[in-house]
């Protein structure tokens, strides 16, 4: 069952459709899940499993997962749908994870799992690397012009001058190392 089910969409509650950590909306390119458990059925014999009075709690082993800021741990159920079948957030929500366990509560009963969800990130975005170089360049120039004006006017130096002149050269060096550096984050 987990080999037809592991390639399954999955369906994001709306408050569970926010960027992960921080992240940008716009960014996001697309999610892709991992089936990280075995998949559970629970069901009675009373038709109305959907809206249980109190919440149903799972608790799930699976492979130790290292947190990541892109990677999040979701308890998910299977839906039959006209819309088609898929895995769905609605109705579970994951209590804790930790130590190759994941614990759920749900308040229906279907057939669970717990998935694992990396959020692909879009990385370049070169209209924005163009505003970032030119203001930099721009502030770059500035601060030139600032240190070689604290620099060599006579009339003007003093020991608050001394102070802003160290500053712009403090600011000038951060804006350099940020400017060459910015696309060298790989270790070697």
């Amino acid at each position: 069952m987990a080999k037809l089910l592991a390639e399954a969409p999955l369906v994001l509650e709306p408050e569970k459709q926010v960027a992960p950590h921080g992240t940008h909306e716009d960014l996001l390119q697309r999610i892709s899940p991992v089936l990280l458990s075995d998949i559970i059925s629970a069901f009675l014999s009373r038709k109305d499993t959907q809206n249980l009075s109190s919440p149903v709690t799972f608790t799930f082993s699976h492979p130790l997962v290292t947190p990541a800021p892109r990677h999040e741990v979701l308890c998910v159920s299977w839906d039959h749908s006209q819309n088609g079948s898929h895995w769905t957030t609605a109705g579970c929500r994951t209590v804790g994870t930790g130590g190759g366990s994941t614990t759920c509560h749900c308040t229906h009963l279907s057939s669970f799992a717990i998935l694992m969800v990396h959020y692909h990130v879009q990385d370049d975005d070169p209209v924005l690397d163009f505003i970032t170089c030119l203001g930099l360049g721009v502030s770059l120039l500035c601060l030139v012009l600032a240190a070689l004006t604290f620099l060599l006017c006579r009339a003007i130096q003093n020991t608050s001058t001394s102070l802003h002149l160290q500053l712009s050269l403090c600011l000038l060096l951060a804006h350099l190392l940020f400017l060459t550096a910015i696309d060298r984050t790989q270790p070697k």
